[in-house]
């Protein structure tokens, strides 16, 4: 079992058995979650990222002592302006649920501020991360 590569089953990451299976689950997965347009200028994008950010004996370490998997999703800004963009990587999760979750609430807070009419694409990107970060620590 390979401890830093994972697959989806379903909805449900695990660890995959093997870098032969994580390699074939990779070239045929639909690894996005969710992807939002907002305007002609902002995209959200929420992804299963399936290699675990951290070393493999780290993680071994945490899955044998029975402790959270790893933030293994996504969510990214793609903040575009001309022939180029700016990426800003928003948050991790551990679960779907929680992604579609943090994708969902950082899309409305974005939306929100554009009606209120916020001109600055990324301090609103940056205010929806944060107001997402300390509701998360509030429900901890």
């Amino acid at each position: 079992m390979n401890r830093n590569l994972y697959v989806l089953d379903g909805s449900e990451p695990r660890p995959a058995n093997s870098v032969m299976e994580w390699m074939r689950w990779y070239a045929a997965a639909q690894r996005e979650l969710a992807r939002t347009e907002i305007g002609k200028a902002l995209e959200i994008v929420t992804v299963f990222l399936s290699i675990a950010p951290k070393t493999k004996a780290a993680a071994v370490d945490e899955l044998e002592r029975g402790r959270r998997m790893p933030a293994l999703f996504e969510t990214t800004a793609f903040i575009m302006g001309g022939a180029s963009f700016e990426r800003i990587r928003l948050v991790r999760s551990r679960t779907w649920p929680e992604a579609e979750a943090a994708h969902g609430f950082i899309v409305e807070q974005i939306q929100e501020a554009a009606t209120e009419g916020e001109q600055q694409v990324r301090s609103t990107v940056i205010g929806a991360r944060d107001r997402w970060l300390a509701r998360r620590v509030e429900g901890d």
